[in-house]
């Protein structure tokens, strides 16, 4: 950890002193008991996009309040996942790469590679958000919606496995304002503000709303000797209610968002500690490792090397030794006029910047008050986010010319657009129907980043995604108590995607030639059924089945250089079979919901890792099996007193492949041989081992189990004000890095504590997060070991040396690429701090 971090950290649990005194005054006598009874607060969701009871929707939903949000410590979509069973989180590129993961299934390339989606939608007031969300202003957030199971019918693209809706807060009838303000270790500090009201008594009502966050990080980069992984955001949003006529009103919202984040505290496990599957894919066939380990690969959880991380992305510290003190066995061979192995900064933009435009138009009107709804929404949405990381992860570059080889710079920009109009029939009637249409276009393009063009030169790649869809519903009450609901969509989504090669690094628009250009189309209907049995006033019964599709698309030039080519990939299609109940018991003082489910998946979309020359790695999507998921959610709370409720959540996603083939999974079992024919699973089998089949392996970044709990307690005191104490714990299981189900990123067990006073007006509380101090990676990417250079003047004898013979042409050669490593990320250890809060008026 960083020498320099805040004296804070060793001082915060001084800051519990305060409040526990305080606490004890919730022995003396108090007010306002007498005669209460304890009961669940009711939820209204519009998970089946209008409002509803929770408790009274055929839909597994976790929902979280404002109040929740606050007393859970819910500040970004890992701690949501916490607190929802079925729902896995993990930010893979720090705050640039959400990767949620609903009910085992997810996606390793999505975020990475144009068009590869998790399959997990956002949503923002119910519009469609394609970007990431990691940093999102939760302040400012009425309600969270997670819905579970294929949503493509009424919420339609990318909710192959779920949607993820956040719903503002409205201005409200009264001029309000809300002023929130939180300390902790490592100047992780945050102040937030709203101020909401009328503008037009009845007619016109706005908020205003305003977040500076920062965070210094806590990791020290011993190449550079700067601590890693710091934080920025600055936001403003505002909101405009208008209500022109007692049966209409719209309402629009604009926000404006600047994430500036430095170095992501990335770790690299080499390709020295592989212990499992020898073969011709290890550090022992490189010479120039002068390394002995004949493993191709790892077997078992994934750990973080201590507290330090070794990253070249910078100037080096005074002192930092040479590449031939580093690496002994590495000549220092010039190159273009340098040192090949060299611990000059290589990389022109290390971290995350965005700039993030969001707009909504939502229209609501009753028409003439007959009952008949016509919604219509719009968004739009524009972004930069510049990225660069030093991508092979370890402490010196390999500069070409000046040019750090394995590191990553540069810009994506986005411009997206949604629209939709659906009408409603009214829902006091028997029969009840929707019918709407969608509209999506998204235009983004890639530049490369170079010293001499930080913002990036000429596009390297332009994309385009259309989808149109057209949907409805039938909702039909057979009796008082039984309903069925039939529900269709229609869509039809197009890819496009146009790639350059430039003749020279900085990408001049006249040096440059195209390499691909294509389009790819694919339409569907998805369709869902469900049948609920109101069995008592308290006790819901629901049955469904639906179709869910993740959307295909195109793998560019480098699914070209394969045999046979793979410029495309398909859909991902699952039929999904649910059974569930919700109910309440002892007088609405217990909510206990279940849920049980099988996926039948088809075409799933895996990754591929492929050479494309010099060594070079990258991967494609491919299509490469079936699997099946069996699984169970329960959500239990209980209002134990009138001060003190808890909960309490577990669920089990059980996936397999079912059927599958994996080149690399025959790699590493045969000894390193190469798979020749994938439909027959077979290939130059080295060892005589050699079996690429993936049947009965779990899916990838799926954990297994999932636990979740809270507690939150209130009690009144003397001063006219309340004591209250909020406990959270969540247990998540190990999750497979890839398909082979070797390597694995650890479980983790994470628990808060937050203690605090509050009146009308004012909170002061502190609070403790991960207490557990788990330091398991958020994630683990599979990655390639480097530094390792072949095939260039002066190193002659760095070539692979696979044995001959077995590895032979005629016998259909080995893998001689590089060797197999892992990164992966440092988590955020055991943190202490206070946060005060301030309302007026309302």
């Amino acid at each position: 950890m960083d020498s320099n971090a805040s004296s804070l950290r060793t001082a915060s649990p001084l800051l519990l002193l305060p409040v526990l005194a305080l606490g004890s005054l919730a022995s003396e006598p108090v007010f306002g008991q007498a005669g209460a009874r304890p009961v669940i607060e009711e939820i209204t969701v519009t998970a089946r996009r209008r409002e509803e009871s929770l408790q009274s929707i055929p839909v597994a939903v976790t929902a979280f309040s404002a109040t929740d949000i606050v007393d859970r410590q819910i500040r970004a979509l890992e701690d949501v996942a916490r607190y929802s069973p079925g729902l896995s989180f993990a930010k893979a590129f720090g705050r640039s790469t959400d990767r949620p993961v609903i009910r085992g299934q997810g996606n390793v390339l999505a975020g990475v590679q144009f068009g590869v989606e998790s399959g997990a939608a956002y949503f923002v007031d119910g519009i469609y958000y394609p970007g990431d969300l990691s940093s999102l202003d939760l302040n400012n957030i009425e309600r969270i919606e997670v819905v579970r199971g294929p949503q493509s019918a009424l919420y339609g693209r990318n909710t192959y496995s779920g949607a993820i809706n956040f719903i503002t807060k409205e201005p409200g009838d009264e001029l309000s304002a809300d002023v929130r303000t939180r300390w902790g270790d490592d100047q992780d500090i945050e102040v937030s503000g709203v101020v909401r009201g009328p503008l037009i008594d009845g007619v016109l009502g706005g908020s205003l709303a305003m977040r500076y966050y920062t965070y210094d990080g806590e990791y020290l980069n011993t190449v550079t000797g700067k601590t890693v992984g710091d934080e920025e955001t600055k936001s403003i949003s505002g909101t405009l209610d208008w209500t022109p006529a007692a049966d209409w009103r719209v309402r629009s919202r604009l926000s404006y968002q600047e994430d500036r984040d430095g170095t992501r505290p990335f770790f690299l496990q080499g390709a020295e500690l592989n212990n499992c599957l020898p073969g011709t894919r290890s550090m022992a066939s490189w010479p120039i490792t002068g390394s002995t380990n004949n493993n191709q690969y790892f077997c078992g959880k994934i750990n973080r090397p201590g507290d330090t991380v070794a990253l070249n992305d910078g100037p080096a510290r005074p002192g930092w030794p040479g590449p031939s003190d580093l690496f002994p066995g590495i000549p220092n061979v010039p190159f273009g006029g340098q040192p090949v192995y060299n611990p000059a900064n290589g990389l022109p933009f290390s971290g995350v910047n965005r700039d993030l435009l969001f707009a909504s138009l939502l229209s609501e009107w009753d028409i003439a008050g007959s009952g008949f709804v016509l919604t219509t929404s719009l968004g739009y949405r524009d972004e930069e986010r510049k990225t660069g990381s030093d991508s092979d992860h370890s402490q010196i570059n390999r500069l070409t010319n000046g040019r750090c080889t394995f590191c990553a710079s540069e810009v994506d920009e986005f411009e997206d657009i949604s629209a939709e109009v659906r009408l409603e029939s009214p829902s006091t009637e028997r029969l009840r129907w929707l019918a709407g249409a969608y509209y999506f276009d998204q235009d983004s393009l890639n530049r490369n980043v170079t010293f001499a063009q930080l913002n990036g030169g000429a596009p390297r790649s332009e994309r385009t995604i259309r989808n149109w869809a057209i949907f409805g519903s039938v909702e039909f009450d057979f009796t008082d108590r039984v309903t069925a609901t039939a529900e269709l969509r229609y869509f039809d989504e197009e890819k496009g995607l146009k790639e350059y090669t430039f003749v020279d690094y900085d990408n001049d628009p006249s040096q440059r030639t195209t390499t691909f250009d294509e389009s790819v189309d694919f339409s569907e209907f998805a369709p869902r059924v469900t049948v609920n049995w109101q069995v008592l006033d308290d006790i819901l019964l629901y049955a469904n089945w639906s179709q869910g599709y993740k959307p295909g698309g195109l793998n560019g030039a480098a699914g070209n250089t394969v045999v046979p080519a793979r410029p495309e990939y398909l859909q991902e299609s699952a039929d999904s079979y649910e059974i569930g109940a919700k109910t309440n018991w002892l007088n609405n003082r217990l909510q206990a919901n279940l849920a049980l489910f099988f996926i039948d998946s088809k075409d799933i979309q895996l990754t591929t890792a492929l050479s494309t020359g010099a060594g070079t790695l990258t991967s494609i999507v491919t299509n490469q099996g079936s699997g099946e998921t069996f699984g169970g959610e329960l959500e239990l709370t209980f209002a134990v007193t009138d001060t003190l409720t808890v909960g309490a959540n577990y669920a089990l996603a059980d996936t397999k492949f079912t059927k599958g083939c994996d080149q690399d999974q025959y790699i590493f079992t045969s000894g390193g041989g190469n798979l020749l024919d994938a439909a027959t699973c077979t290939g130059n089998n080295v060892n005589g081992n050699g079996d690429g089949s993936i049947k009965g392996k779990a899916f990838p970044l799926s954990s297994k189990n999932q636990v979740g709990a809270f507690a939150d307690y209130r009690r009144p005191i003397r001063s006219q004000a309340e004591f209250f104490a909020n406990l959270g714990f969540s247990w998540e299981d190990k999750k497979p890095v890839q398909v082979h189900n070797q390597a694995f990123v650890p479980s983790a067990t994470i628990l808060d504590l937050k203690l605090g006073i509050e009146n009308e007006r004012l909170t002061v509380a502190v609070y403790g997060r991960n207490l557990t101090d788990e330091d398991a990676p958020n994630m683990v990417t599979r990655w390639l070991q480097d530094p390792l250079v072949f095939g260039q003047a002066g190193f002659p004898s760095t070539a692979n040396t696979a044995p001959a013979g077995a590895c032979a042409a005629g016998t259909g050669g080995c893998s001689t690429v590089f060797p197999r490593a892992f990164f992966g990320d440092f988590r955020r250890s055991r943190n202490f701090g206070i946060e005060f809060a301030w309302r007026f008026g309302g």
